[in-house]
């Protein structure tokens, strides 16, 4: 695998119009034409990001690459680019039920699900007489709507019959960090629930996998999704999940084609109705995530994009042109 140096001015906007630096999208997509000019590879894997890479590569390595679309995005520039750049490339494979639905139905081409994988046996799930409390673990960044979750919670009172303590939500914690961490920690200090939020930043790995084998629930209130891994992570530790059907968050079409938790409409009330749904039906919302969980595994993943690609990528053949 090669892997171009990810440019410190990537993430430093030229416009309101450009949320990524153009010239370093160029200067990428540049360097990827050098190389596949200059090499033959038996597959060319693109990831949707950052778009003209596979715009600028040459057509003999369009023809037998595979591009990956994580996302689907609404504004008009974006679907002129997810109608168009699909053409160009062999294949199209997407990480969500949806992005494959609406990545297709833009562009006219086929396109396979394959999401992002796990490593299945590094999961544990405990019973629900061990499990506390409400988990989002992620980045904290605007589309990801904490703002909605804490509200939610702060909801819960009222919510439903169970209470919040019977229903085993009587914490929510906060895993991640990202540019909106302090007005996500000012908007948890002013919630009426502000007592019962921990907001913990970044953790590591191993906290990770023991906050997923420890919570009860897990919530995506993004609104903006593809497939996060957080899902596949949940659903090997027998961690419901709870999302809102927002139009660009692919999160509720993982959960009802696993059916792996609830999803909600997109509001303060109907999220926390949802917390409470998940948490009354957490002992079959779990047993499905886990009987499921395995379709995820890395090792499952890799021999489906063998089969499409025609090609055993277990050799170290394969250029990767996924930098950003």
């Amino acid at each position: 695998m090669h892997r171009f140096p990810v440019d410190e001015h990537y993430q430093r906007p030229q416009s309101r119009l450009l949320p990524r630096n153009p010239i370093t999208i160029l200067r990428y997509a540049w360097w990827v034409r050098g190389v596949l000019k200059a090499r033959s590879f038996d597959l060319t894997l693109f990831n949707q990001w950052p778009l003209a890479h596979i715009a600028f590569a040459p057509r003999r390595a369009r023809k037998t690459a595979i591009l990956d679309w994580c996302e689907v995005r609404n504004a008009g520039f974006y679907r002129f680019l997810q109608r168009t750049l699909p053409r160009l490339s062999g294949q199209n494979m997407g990480v969500g039920l949806a992005v494959c639905e609406q990545i297709g139905a833009a562009s006219g081409r086929p396109v396979f699900y394959i999401p992002s994988g796990i490593r299945r046996t590094a999961y544990r799930s405990q019973p629900a007489d061990d499990r506390r409390g409400i988990l989002y673990l992620g980045r904290v960044t605007e589309h990801k709507n904490l703002s909605l979750l804490i509200d939610a919670f702060a909801r819960l009172d009222t919510a439903g019959d169970d209470g919040r303590g019977k229903a085993g939500l009587d914490e929510l914690v906060i895993a991640g960090d990202g540019p909106e961490l302090p007005a996500v920690r000012a908007h948890a200090a002013a919630s009426p629930a502000a007592a019962r939020i921990r907001i913990l930043g970044s953790v590591t790995e191993r906290q990770k996998i023991d906050l997923l084998s420890s919570a009860r629930l897990l919530a995506i209130p993004s609104r903006r999704e593809g497939f996060p891994r957080i899902v596949a992570e949940a659903m090997a530790s027998g961690l419901p999940t709870v999302t809102a059907s927002f139009a660009e968050n692919g999160t509720s079409a993982i959960v009802d084609h696993y059916a792996c938790g609830v999803v909600t409409a997109p509001d303060v009330d109907a999220f926390a109705r949802g917390l409470v749904a998940a948490s009354a039906g957490w002992d079959d919302f779990s047993r499905q995530g886990l009987s499921r969980a395995d379709e995820l595994d890395w090792q499952a993943l890799a021999q489906q994009l063998e089969g499409r690609a025609g090609t055993d990528i277990s050799k170290p053949k394969v250029q990767d042109s996924c930098a950003f």
